[in-house]
């Protein structure tokens, strides 16, 4: 007797789109705008030292301004992490029972376990799964990740 025929399963197609492409693409953007966001940091605390003189009113408007560019490049963080927190806190629900898919159980477990680790982990978390992901493909046969 054969094993019965098993309808693939959209939700799970849907969460592989979520999980392993979305979450590429989202923990790139994560790194890029969290160094962004230092970076900006970083010229506005280099403008407090250089325009560090509090005796005349350009000094006070150099300093102002770099505050502001602190503040600034913190924000970009903090959205960066934002951003970040709040793709990884969604969640799917699990398959229905006798629904197979395409893809592996294991891959989709590995997938779970990435994304909870960068939800409740830090930067470098986020940082390492980048390329815990990329090695996803040859390890359960994902498709490829845009490298570009």
């Amino acid at each position: 007797m054969s094993p019965p025929v098993t309808a693939p399963d959209p939700h799970t197609e849907s969460r592989l789109q979520f999980s392993y492409f979305g979450l590429y693409a989202v923990l790139k953007r994560y790194r890029a705008m969290t160094i962004l966001g230092w970076m900006i940091v970083l010229v506005g605390i280099s403008g407090i030292l250089w325009g560090w003189n509090l005796s005349s009113l350009h000094g006070l408007i150099d300093i102002a301004m770099a505050v502001f560019t602190i503040l600034a490049g913190l924000a970009v963080v903090q959205l960066s992490v934002t951003s970040l927190s709040t793709y990884t806190g969604a969640s799917f629900p699990e398959p229905a029972e006798g629904v197979s898919s395409g893809t592996s159980a294991a891959a989709l477990e590995e997938l779970n376990t990435i994304t909870k680790e960068v939800h409740e982990g830090g930067w470098q978390e986020a940082f390492a799964a980048i390329d815990r992901l990329r090695s996803l493909a040859d390890t359960h046969g994902l498709p490829a990740l845009d490298e570009g």
